[in-house]
């Protein structure tokens, strides 16, 4: 027996026999209300989990604000393949990245005081015990840039004897290269490559550090009217000064171990995927092609796009 009860229809009894039975058609009223009481029940459901889903946790990322083409902001915005390549992880993760870029000794000490990570960020042993890092993100070749007139080949860092080596303020490369600073050789620190170029040209320093590899000079260069007049004055050393990996890290007081595994496993999927390489290629090659256009010839004919 079927019992109709307005909007409810239930069979309450069915017998063996294997005749038809003839089932009487709903009312269409009852149509209307079933159907629309399922479409509230839905709206409420996605009342209730849309916000859950929505929500992610938001995390700030600090960087350095004068870094091209690795990071660095163009009219207001982040730019550089650290960006895109967080940007490319954040769609694999459960956050949301927002970014603030700084002049790098600001940009540290943000990120000691515990406002965000910061990325690009290289290890010394005094490092390590502020901060938890992730697996490296890139590895970035740092240059020694000399005047044509300077003789200077680099194979160690012995051969920096009574230099004064001008370097980005706040910068660290390495616990061997914090040893010898201000001892075997004397250091520079400025706001930029801009700065760094120009006081190289004036004779102030001896030798510029710079990077991210030949791209990163060339495209300094390219920014600046007074260096790309003296392109021709300039040298970069063929062997890097340092070839020295980039991570995320956060103040140890944040607590972002598991935030990191989670970075981590995403990073490192991503790298064996050759999809971190793929972006750091395309930007420095877009990079590399539009520097030299400006230029109208690179620095070496043999540039490497790192």
């Amino acid at each position: 027996m079927c019992i109709q009860n307005d909007c409810f229809c239930h069979l309450a009894q069915q017998t063996d026999s294997t005749a038809e039975i003839a089932a009487k058609p709903q009312n269409p009223v009852c149509y209307r209300a079933k159907f629309g009481g399922l479409l509230i029940l839905q709206s409420l459901l996605l009342v209730i989990l849309l916000p859950l889903t929505a929500q992610c946790d938001e995390i700030l990322i600090l960087g350095n604000y004068d870094k091209p083409p690795k990071i660095y902001l163009k009219d207001g915005n982040p730019q550089g393949f650290l960006i895109e390549i967080m940007q490319h992880l954040e769609q694999k993760l459960p956050y949301n990245f927002k970014y603030q870029l700084y002049p790098w000794r600001r940009a540290y000490k943000n990120a000691l005081n515990k406002e965000g990570g910061i990325i690009g960020l290289s290890k010394t042993s005094h490092r390590e015990a502020l901060f938890d890092y992730s697996e490296a993100i890139y590895v970035d070749e740092v240059m020694l840039v000399v005047l044509k007139s300077n003789k200077l080949e680099f194979s160690s860092i012995t051969d920096l004897k009574g230099l004064t080596i001008g370097i980005q303020r706040g910068a660290k490369y390495g616990d061997l290269f914090e040893q010898k600073k201000n001892n075997l050789f004397q250091i520079d620190e400025d706001k930029n490559g801009r700065q760094r170029l120009n006081k190289l040209l004036s004779g102030r320093i001896d030798a510029a550090l710079m990077g991210p590899g030949r791209t990163g000079v060339e495209y300094t260069i390219n920014q600046d009217q007074h260096l790309r007049a003296h392109l021709d004055d300039f040298r970069i050393l063929q062997q890097p000064f340092k070839e020295d990996p980039n991570y995320l890290g956060f103040a140890k007081t944040m607590n972002k171990t598991r935030f990191l595994e989670h970075f981590n496993e995403v990073l490192l999927a991503a790298k064996q995927a050759g999809e971190i390489d793929k972006i750091i290629t395309d930007h420095t090659a877009h990079t590399a092609v539009k520097a030299c256009s400006n230029l109208q010839k690179c620095l070496s004919k043999n540039t490497t796009n790192r």
